[in-house]
């Protein structure tokens, strides 16, 4: 298979394993309505660590560390309850995936064919159980056993957020490699 620009490789991705499937588009599939889900998980996604703990530090230790505190406990709960949720859930497998700012690529038994239009459902936070809804044209597979697919327009605040999502985990990622191997 020959590469392009938009087989693996290429660009900032959030790189995991996570619940994805795929399926195709339905005819009367209702775009806004899937927009404002996806705006929603989004914000409630990188909401979670929207605090700027360096800056609140530097002003006011104290408070840092009571929010630091709370946090953990919070997350903890946000946690169990996920965990709940995923059990009452029918969530797809969660297998080995690459986001990017305009399409998905993941490891596939059955790829779909090339060209059809889907509907991509991506459990992109376990912490928030809720899947973003995502239509899509499959694209060639960027490998064997692998599927990709090109996001179609999802409004400006939902690619928006979608690329700060997708920065954060590659920076996340990135710090976590430094660190580990800086050790």
């Amino acid at each position: 298979m020959t590469e392009t620009p938009d087989s693996l490789g290429s660009g900032v991705a959030l790189e995991d394993r996570l619940p994805i499937r795929c399926q195709p588009l339905p005819a009367h599939s209702d775009a806004f309505a899937r927009q404002q889900a996806n705006e929603e998980v989004l914000r409630a996604i990188l909401s979670l660590d929207e605090i700027h703990r360096s800056e609140l530090h530097e002003q006011d230790p104290a408070l840092a560390q009571e929010l630091v505190r709370l946090e953990s406990k919070v997350d903890l709960v946000l946690e169990l309850v996920g965990q709940l949720l995923v059990r009452q859930l029918f969530l797809p497998e969660a297998v080995p995936l690459r986001v990017f700012a305009g399409r998905v690529e993941w490891e596939a038994a059955a790829p779909p064919a090339t060209g059809q239009p889907v509907l991509i459902e991506l459990f992109i936070c376990p912490r928030i159980p809720r899947p973003l809804w995502l239509a899509a044209t499959v694209l060639a597979a960027p490998r064997p056993g692998w599927a990709a697919a090109r996001f179609g327009d999802l409004g400006d605040s939902v690619q928006d957020q979608l690329e700060k999502l997708i920065f954060r985990h590659h920076r996340r990622r990135v710090a976590v490699t430094r660190r580990t191997g800086a050790s």
